[in-house]
């Protein structure tokens, strides 16, 4: 059907511009336009449109197209048509059939850009998905054959330049942007690419870069996705800044998945759950095959405390990819939330088979055995934590500190005082005491007061949340019930219940060494 009207149209094209200029050899813009899109070879005009200057001036412009319209695919149906019109109009259209040739021009160009530009689209969307997971290798890989495929597009450069960033490559990353920005210094992307790729070596560059890239930046989703993705990668405290870039998308494309699902992430960032929960039903809604968005979904309905509706979800992720880890560990989580405690350890075995150097699997499986009360298992699991986390990533680290600190408050319920304190010195000294995990350390170790731990914590709920649950820890394994109560109390006050350790603890202050059966139940 599309072929068949594409067919008439052409010939009505060509019918007009032979009777607005019927003394030129020059062939239809039509069959230049087949020519560079689909490779048509010209034929009998081959010898007249190298020759000619006309002829080389409409294809220069049908080539510079070409080359931009992958950003700005939903307005090239009119930006081409207007440029093609802009470039034959030497003379003034004699009749109605002129004027006419400018509408067919805009629906043949919309056809044609439709069809190139949808197989270029979906390809492009599969190595965004690719980079937006993490997959390093492969997102290279997809850089290459896009390459191959559109060599000029600037896209797919800019794609090709993160490919090499991610991996380490920074010298290389700025050895494809670098010309793009002396060809164009208001390319708005180019821009907004380089301020990342220098910015540890100069941040005041980098700003210039950014403002200047801030100040040319093209109104479209993928342009306002990549600005927020390069905002994130920053690591510099700019997700609400970060949320704003992937909201300006979503307006442009409501059905920007990528954007949906990185604001959602965004919000986890900010602890607004309930808005990632909406924005991972969205994104489930519009990209219903794909593991890593019923993921999303899955740990945003955990943190809203639906934790049925979490553990569909994530029983999703995992048979669509079942050889993930992230997924299983996710649905532990949601297990300890329903306290099947066992199945919750079946579910970090399997992570840690896949992927034995996870510590996220070993921190629940730590938990699962701590509501379990196996504490030699739980002691296992939190050691294997400390070994696993890197000391140099501040989220890792902080988890690591933490895992540290439960198993001195282990060790002490195992009636190993001595191996605590040592363990706690340990880590007291391991680090500036005035950040909260060390301030907790040295708390354990006699070096400070609740207070001072406190204190460490600053304004930050969770943290504040963390501190008190592992003060009344600590509190409750030295025999001070009423004062473990009072700890535990003040977590549930802060309103971030999300962390299952709150809330389970709670429970657990009395009685003192009472123990849950696998279904949450004492014995």
């Amino acid at each position: 059907m599309a072929e068949r009207k594409l067919d008439e149209l052409l010939k009505v094209w060509d019918a007009a511009d032979r009777d607005r200029d019927p003394g030129k050899d020059c062939p239809p813009i039509s069959v230049l336009w087949l020519h560079e899109s689909g490779g048509q070879p010209l034929d009998e005009h081959a010898g007249h449109v190298h020759a000619c200057e006309r002829c080389q001036r409409r294809l220069e412009i049908i080539r510079e197209e070409h080359a931009r319209h992958s950003r700005r695919l939903l307005r090239i149906a009119h930006a081409v048509p207007r440029r093609l019109a802009e470039a034959v109009s030497s003379q003034p259209v004699r009749t109605w059939l002129g004027s006419a040739a400018a509408v067919a021009a805009c629906i043949v160009v919309a056809v044609f850009v439709t069809q190139s530009g949808t197989a270029y689209a979906d390809a492009k969307r599969d190595a965004y998905v690719l980079e937006w997971l993490g997959r390093l290798s492969e997102t290279m890989e997809a850089a290459i054959r896009l390459e191959r495929q559109y060599p000029n597009d600037p896209d797919v450069q800019l794609f090709k330049a993160r490919a090499f960033f991610w991996q380490g490559q920074v010298e290389e990353a700025k050895a494809i942007v670098a010309p793009m920005l002396a060809k164009d210094p208001d390319d708005g992307l180019a821009n907004l690419h380089m301020a990342q790729f220098v910015r540890t070596e100069d941040r005041k560059l980098a700003a210039a870069y950014e403002q200047r890239g801030a100040d040319h930046m093209p109104d479209d989703a993928d342009a306002w996705y990549l600005r927020g993705l390069l905002a994130g990668r920053a690591q510099e405290g700019r997700v609400p800044e970060q949320a704003e870039y992937y909201t300006r998308a979503l307006e442009l494309e409501p059905q920007h998945f990528l954007a949906r699902l990185s604001r959602a992430w965004a919000h986890w960032e900010l602890r607004d759950f309930e808005a990632m929960r909406r924005d991972a039903e969205q994104a489930v809604a519009i990209e219903t095959g794909m593991a890593n968005v019923w993921d999303t979904l899955a740990v945003a309905r955990d943190r809203c405390g639906h934790y049925e509706q979490a553990l569909t979800a994530s029983d999703r992720a995992i048979e669509l990819d079942p050889e993930c880890a992230a997924y299983y560990n996710s649905r532990a989580l949601t297990l300890i939330h329903l306290k099947r405690f066992e199945d919750a350890l079946a579910d970090c075995r399997r992570a840690l088979d896949l992927d034995s150097g996870y510590w996220a699997a070993h921190w629940h499986a730590a938990w699962a055995h701590r509501f379990l009360r196996n504490r030699e298992a739980a002691l296992d699991a939190l050691r294997a934590v400390v070994e696993a986390c890197d000391s140099g990533n501040e989220y890792e680290n902080e988890y690591r500190i933490c895992a540290a600190a439960n198993s001195c408050v282990l060790l002490k319920e195992l009636d190993r005082a001595e191996e605590a304190d040592e363990l706690a010195a340990e880590i007291a000294h391991a680090g500036a005491l005035q950040e909260w995990p060390w301030a907790l350390a040295g708390f354990y170790a006699g070096h400070g007061s609740a207070e001072d731990v406190l204190k460490a914590a600053g304004d930050d709920p969770e943290k504040q949340c963390r501190a008190c649950f592992y003060i009344g820890e600590f509190e409750l394994a030295q025999g001070r019930r009423e004062v473990a109560r009072e700890w535990f109390q003040k977590c549930q006050e802060m309103g971030v219940e999300w962390l299952v350790e709150y809330e389970a603890a709670h429970r657990r202050a009395e009685p003192l060494r009472g123990s849950y059966k696998s279904d949450g139940s004492r014995p």
